[in-house]
């Protein structure tokens, strides 16, 4: 089974928000007398993972517990899981061609609605779950969630990037 790479890091904008943080109470603008209020600045930790069989990478929860399932057809999805504040996350990629109906016959997908090295424009269906769907360089991609977690769901994938 092909296996992904999974990186610790902190995102760039929560290190400067806790530089921020701190360099504010060393000033004495800000205090945190509350224990909890001080445990709310700490960093959280992301992973970073890295599929090279579908070339992208993302940024995710470093908590999140990620299984790939192969699937019949030359497809593969990405199960990422976070147990301890029930959420899920399954990312599907599946090679596709055209069929062109008036021809009878399939051809390679255009490249013109390809995505840049990063994620811009991305259909979203809302049901019972959550999906956004695109495509690039002959890849069709399914990202699902549930219903609620659309802004967790868009901040883990601006941090989306296809690799070589």
């Amino acid at each position: 089974m092909a296996r992904g790479r999974f990186q610790t890091f902190a995102l760039p904008f929560f290190s400067l928000l806790a530089a921020a943080l701190l360099a504010a109470a060393a000033y004495g603008t800000h205090a945190a007398a509350d224990p909890a209020t001080a445990a709310s600045a700490i960093e959280p930790e992301y992973a970073l993972y890295t599929n090279n069989r579908w070339h992208y990478s993302l940024a995710v929860p470093a908590s999140m517990i990620v299984s790939e399932h192969e699937r019949e057809g030359g497809g593969q999805t990405v199960q990422f899981m976070d147990p301890t504040v029930g959420r899920e996350l399954l990312i599907s990629a599946w090679p596709y061609t055209h069929l062109d109906l008036t021809l009878a016959r399939e051809g390679t997908p255009s490249t013109h609605a390809d995505q840049p090295d990063h994620l811009e424009i991305v259909e979203m269906l809302r049901h019972d779950t959550v999906s956004v769907l695109f495509q690039k360089n002959g890849v069709r991609y399914f990202v699902v969630t549930l219903p609620g977690h659309e802004a967790w769901l868009t901040d883990i994938l601006t941090t989306w990037r296809f690799i070589d």
